[in-house]
């Protein structure tokens, strides 16, 4: 947001935390209290929704994202962000114990963003991940047909991620006592 409010494009935040809020304001910035309900009670709309590490806490991703349609202007886009699991390598140094006691309902697959975004009537525009996150660019497609779509199944490509990452961690752990015994 700050770098487009620099640039002199109008921008409004919405959070749910007052302090980061204040704190926003001070920065000059116009944020308000709440999420997409309360932007939609406004009647914002925009050129580009960005709506980032929000979606892994809904309940119900695809009316979440249906609801996010009424927030994007004529021609405009929406970009999506969401936590991933190489998180678990660059972050938490293996330790999936440690990733998976978070407050995420969701645990995402650049797929399953895809999927939900599909199935909320939207075309990807460009998407990628890295061993951080997912990220979507997309717009609304009116005539979008997401009946057909089938939820990707990717256990065993996750669980062979977290055996790795396990892996990896053990054998740090081994090395740091061996080193410590010396």
């Amino acid at each position: 947001m700050k770098i487009m409010h620099d640039m002199g494009a109008e921008c409004v935040g919405y959070d749910f935390s007052q302090d980061l809020i204040e704190y926003g304001i001070q920065q000059g910035f116009d944020l308000r209290l709440g999420g997409s309900d309360e932007a939609i009670k406004d009647g914002a709309r925009g050129d580009l929704v960005i709506y980032s590490h929000i979606l892994e806490h809904v309940r119900d991703p695809v009316a979440e994202l249906e609801k996010l349609r009424e927030l994007i202007g004529e021609n405009g886009m929406l970009y999506i962000e969401t936590p991933y699991i190489g998180r678990i390598k660059k972050r938490l140094h293996g330790d999936a114990l440690k990733y998976w006691q978070r407050a995420h309902l969701w645990e995402f697959q650049l797929e399953h963003v895809i999927y939900f975004l599909r199935k909320a009537g939207f075309s990807i525009l460009w998407s990628d991940v890295d061993d951080d996150s997912c990220y979507v660019l997309c717009e609304v497609d009116a005539g979008a047909n997401s009946q057909d779509l089938e939820f990707p199944l990717l256990g065993s490509r996750v669980r062979a991620q977290i055996v790795g990452f396990e892996r990896q961690r053990t054998s740090l752990l081994t090395a740091l006592k061996q080193r410590i015994m010396r």
